[in-house]
């Protein structure tokens, strides 16, 4: 094993650039090495092109770029980044790279409130959008959330909130709509290294919601829960940091 210590790579969820996970980048970054990236399907020039597949695509090649300088990662997904996280490391395990004899690989994903969406089905999965999201907004083919505090931020700092809801930036329908591809949750090599971080405020994807996709996936996860609505990377960045700390020791502890 390497003493080097493994690579977060934040994938955020709808709307939300990666500007809004900064007080959890802060605060992890003094102890491991973070880097978030940008979905292409957030406030895309073309829509009709901003798939889920694409995002997987933008994401994978964020992520082979690091592991090919042999850095280890844990992904950290969050929200709609469980699907394109997923998809991104299939195939990539901590694992495979030692059975090919290269340093590197994904060494664990951590659902944050994310998605868990088997491969050849979509976000919505023919369903409508929930009510509080406002489609072909500003324009056709994306969609906003005009009253996200209630939604998003009913934990955070008003102050905070506030600042956050003007940050917020219109996402692509299509990559809700598009099938999923084929998950990393799905790897034998990642049995054991799937964690799933339930916030039992949540008001995005309740608890309840959280717990069928934890059961339907027909996987095991470590489960680890935070009293936070949808985002506690704003409303508890210390505590969920070191929520995920102690997840990295378990992902290290496994003698891989």
């Amino acid at each position: 094993m390497t003493t080097e210590k493994p690579t977060f790579l934040i994938v955020h969820g709808a709307w939300h650039p990666p500007s809004c996970y900064q007080p959890l980048i802060t605060t992890l970054s003094s102890s491991f090495p973070v880097k978030a990236i940008t979905h292409p399907s957030l406030n895309p020039s073309d829509p009709q092109t901003a798939t889920c597949s694409a995002d997987t695509d933008a994401l994978r090649s964020t992520l082979l770029s690091l592991l090919e300088a042999g850095k280890e990662v844990i992904l950290l997904t969050h929200s709609y980044g469980g699907i394109p996280g997923h998809a991104a490391a299939h195939g990539l395990s901590k694992q495979t790279y030692v059975q090919a004899g290269k340093p590197g690989g994904v060494i664990g994903v951590i659902n944050m409130a994310a998605f868990i969406v088997p491969e050849g089905q979509s976000l919505l999965a023919g369903e409508e959008n929930a009510a509080w999201i406002k489609e072909d907004d500003p324009s056709s083919g994306l969609c906003t959330v005009p009253f996200p505090i209630p939604v998003f931020y009913q934990d955070v700092p008003p102050e905070t909130a506030v600042a956050l809801s003007s940050s917020l930036l219109p996402h692509s329908i299509l990559s809700f709509n598009s099938p999923s591809p084929a998950p990393a949750w799905k790897d034998p090599e990642f049995a054991g290294r799937l964690l799933y971080i339930r916030c039992m405020q949540d008001r995005a994807i309740p608890a309840s919601m959280q717990d069928l996709m934890i059961k339907d996936s027909g996987v095991e996860w470590v489960v680890r829960d935070i009293d936070a609505g949808h985002s506690p990377f704003l409303s508890r960045p210390e505590e969920l940091s070191d929520i995920l700390k102690e997840l990295a020791e378990i992902f290290g502890g496994t003698g891989i």
